[in-house]
This record gives structure tokens, sequence and C-alpha cells, in this order.
């Protein structure tokens, strides 16, 4: 419960906007993760994928969020994957789904081009 206390940042935007819907893309099966560089095999697409558990443990300010920005700038498409475990929670639940839109919101605004991984 201490990273929703601490996501304020994160939560202050028009997240409530987006159809995930419409969001949704079958990623590629040999999407490597964020953290590879740029090599050769990215031509003609750079596109990289990135866990949201990962985010959602690291992402707490402006500051965090842009240390993430700065590995991801270039890509041509990210994918976010939704690692998390599921909650029967409805509380739990209205988190997730809100950080979930949050992330691609901000990733959206920093024109990154941003799916969630089908």
């Amino acid at each position: 419960m201490k990273q929703y206390q601490h996501q304020k940042f994160l939560l202050q935007c028009a997240f409530t906007e987006f159809d995930i819907k419409a969001y949704c893309q079958n990623m590629p099966a040999d999407t490597p993760l964020y953290l590879q560089e740029n090599d050769l095999f990215d031509y003609p697409v750079y596109r990289r994928k990135i866990p949201l558990s990962i985010l959602d443990g690291n992402v707490d300010t402006k500051e965090d969020f842009n240390v993430f920005l700065k590995k991801v700038k270039y890509v041509d498409e990210l994918y976010l994957v939704d690692d998390r475990k599921c909650s029967e929670s409805p509380f739990v639940q209205k988190h997730a789904l809100a950080t979930k839109k949050a992330f691609l919101w901000h990733f959206l605004q920093a024109g990154i081009p941003c799916y969630f991984a089908k």
C-alpha cells in the first residue's frame, strides 16, 4: 500500500480519457527489454518493452519517470507489459487500471509511441 501514497505525480493527469482497447497491440515476440541498447537488429523498427511492475516499483516522482524516458526516448514503439499480480480487491484493481492508463498518458505526452502489449 505504500506505493499508492507515493504515486501522486503519476496520477495527476488526464488518464481517465483513455480507452485501453484503443492502445492494445500485439507485441512481437522478440521485443527486447527497455534496458537493451539500440543495435543493428532494431532496423527498421526500434521497439522495446517495459514491465509495469518495474515502473510501479520505481516511479514516484517526475524525476523518477524522467530516468525511464531517457532510456526509451528514441524508440519507435514502446510496449507496456502488465506483469503485475491480479488482486481480488476492487480498490487494488481500480488503482492498477489507473496507473496503467497514467503511465500510457505520461509516455504519450513525452512523445513516445506507446502501447499495451496483448
